[in-house]
């Protein structure tokens, strides 16, 4: 494993050294220039030090897939044990790309004790800058309390494309995991939850639909999922509440919050820094409700059907559904009982109006509303 460094980055290593009056012993740092093609770029990493909302960011990019790492505010005896922290970060990657145990130690197997050197290639040095505009929309990911940012890094290797021209940074690794440590040693174990989301609704039945997570989901993701298969807009803010009255925000809604020092409640927590395997279990959570628009306040209850794990990659998915989703900005349940007494009655007076403002989300409804198709979405 071998790193290139920014001079910024370089000098951060070193200052940390000088502090503790400690050598790095996790990592040999040289101060030659070895050229980017000395090393595998499926194990060589570009990183740099950069700032973002005012607070340091050590960033490595991968040369040959694009996955991107980001450790926030790193504290001296951090960089010192910097090579622990990049073993840390990724055997928590691979797990959260669900990777079995067994490939992840077939990975480690062909992972040496990481050196590092001053990166000299102009172009590999941009791809990593480049990573910094991904980084910038997903600032709300960012967890104060940990050093390693396992949630944003995940998000950001999601949200952009793989060096080898794959559809993201994941794909990439999944695929030249395969090539380089061998498809022999690929294997997945996914553990996979299928819960019941039940919109209640005043005097109409109750819109129901069954769905398939992996629980290495975050929240965040959960209500993405959420969103499309109730043909939601994500318009709104959201937030989840669990059987012990703790809840987890969205985490533009945390950000904004945290951002405003609106957060005195200890029980509040952001939905991107809690994974579903973290909190739901047979035992525990295994109902929870799911709010979304505090205004008009949507209310879901989410129920636990079945644990199982898969050897496979899985991605979410719609088993069935029943109940025609509702158009968001309604005024609620009550107002889409109105809705839907207006749009059955073509002599009433306000008829006409509504049924202009629904169209388009009566055709989205129309074109869009199958378990095909939403799967398809997801």
């Amino acid at each position: 494993m071998h790193l290139y460094l920014t001079n910024k980055l370089l000098k951060a290593f070193k200052k940390a050294e000088k502090i503790m009056n400690e050598s790095n012993d996790t990592m040999d740092i040289s101060q030659e220039v070895i050229a980017a093609d000395k090393h595998d770029p499926f194990f060589s990493w570009h990183g740099n030090l950069m700032t973002v909302n005012q607070d340091d960011c050590l960033v490595l990019t991968n040369d040959g897939t694009g996955l991107t790492l980001i450790f926030l505010s790193p504290y001296e005896e951090d960089y010192l044990d910097f090579g622990d922290w990049l073993s840390e970060a990724m055997d928590r990657m691979m797990q959260r790309m669900g990777f079995s145990e067994t490939s992840i130690n077939a990975y480690f197997n062909h992972y040496s004790k990481p050196t590092a050197s001053k990166a000299s290639d102009a172009a590999l040095i941009g791809k990593n800058s480049a990573a910094l505009n991904v980084l910038h929309r997903y600032t709300e990911q960012a967890d104060d309390e940990e050093c390693f940012q396992e949630t944003w890094s995940y998000k950001v290797s999601m949200n952009k494309k793989g060096e080898d021209g794959s559809q993201t940074a994941i794909d990439a690794f999944s695929k030249q995991f395969e090539q380089i440590i061998g498809t022999g040693s690929v294997s997945y174990s996914v553990d996979v939850a299928e819960l019941e989301v039940r919109l209640k609704l005043e005097g109409a039945k109750d819109v129901i639909r069954i769905i398939q997570v992996p629980m290495h989901y975050s929240f965040d993701d959960l209500h993405r999922v959420i969103q499309k298969v109730f043909l939601w807009n994500n318009s709104h803010f959201h937030q989840f509440i669990l059987e012990d009255g703790f809840t987890l925000m969205g985490s533009e809604g945390y950000y904004h919050m945290q951002h405003y020092n609106r957060l005195a409640d200890d029980q509040v927590g952001s939905g991107a820094h809690h994974t579903l395997s973290d909190v739901i279990s047979y035992d525990e959570n295994s109902v929870i409700r799911y709010v979304y628009d505090l205004g008009d306040s949507w209310e879901h209850v989410i129920k636990l059907r079945k644990i199982w794990t898969e050897h496979k990659q899985v991605r979410p998915r719609l088993k069935m559904m029943m109940g025609d989703p509702v158009p968001e900005d309604i005024g609620g349940s009550g107002g889409y009982a109105y809705y839907v007494e207006v749009m059955n009655d073509p002599e009433h007076p306000d008829h006409d109006e509504l049924k202009e403002w629904a169209s388009p989300f009566e055709l989205k409804k129309r074109q869009s509303n199958t378990v095909d198709k939403i799967n398809k979405s997801l």
